[in-house]
């Protein structure tokens, strides 16, 4: 048989020391929590100091891509602006009309006997001439040399293109005094011949 367990400390001594021992235990767990919090305050403000580091070469990086970009943007702009001077330029000289090619295509094609007193463009395929000529005759010779592509100045035009499309008579008078002829014509242009590629 069992033998009963007799036990000599009192009751309240029980109790007593129930009460040190869990004041003991919480004393330990309140010490661990206490570490541990402090162990993950500090885990915290570093990570949370890497994060700020972080963030910190993060915006040094996109401002000095913004800098670098800001400079590249004053070079785009001059791009842009060299561009569009570019094309401007390329138009105004593939639309450009060379009238010294027509002064040329007429020096060529004007007899010695007719004078050409004045030289008006008004549009860029009209041209108007006036001038004299000693007789009706060298006159006709003028305007059958304006018709005439053969004619033509090699360097001017095709030699198979006449850069005179129209001739208008406007008035022809004889002076009686110097039986000079006056004339005053209209020319149209092939305006065409007078670009240079």
């Amino acid at each position: 048989m069992d033998q009963p367990v007799i036990d000599l400390i009192p009751q309240e001594e029980r109790i007593k020391r129930g009460k040190q021992k869990a004041q003991k235990a919480g004393l330990i767990i309140a010490f661990i929590l206490f570490f541990l919090s402090g162990a993950l305050s500090v885990g915290l403000y570093f990570y949370t100091r890497e994060v700020d580091e972080k963030i910190s070469l993060a915006k040094s990086s996109v401002e000095a891509k913004k800098a670098k970009i800001q400079d590249k943007a004053a070079v785009e702009i001059s791009i842009r602006n060299l561009d569009a001077k570019y094309k401007v330029l390329s138009n105004i000289l593939h639309t450009r009309l060379y009238y010294s090619l027509l002064l040329e295509e007429l020096s060529q094609r004007i007899p010695q006997s007719v004078n050409v007193n004045t030289l008006d463009s008004s549009t860029a395929d009209t041209v108007s001439l006036t001038g004299t000529s000693s007789d009706y005759i060298s006159l006709a010779k003028f305007l059958n040399s304006l018709s005439d592509p053969n004619l033509a100045s090699p360097s001017a035009t095709p030699k198979d293109k006449n850069m005179f499309t129209n001739i208008a008579i406007n008035s022809v008078t004889l002076d009686p005094l110097t039986a000079e002829a006056r004339f005053n014509l209209t020319i149209n242009l092939d305006t065409e011949l007078l670009k240079k590629e």
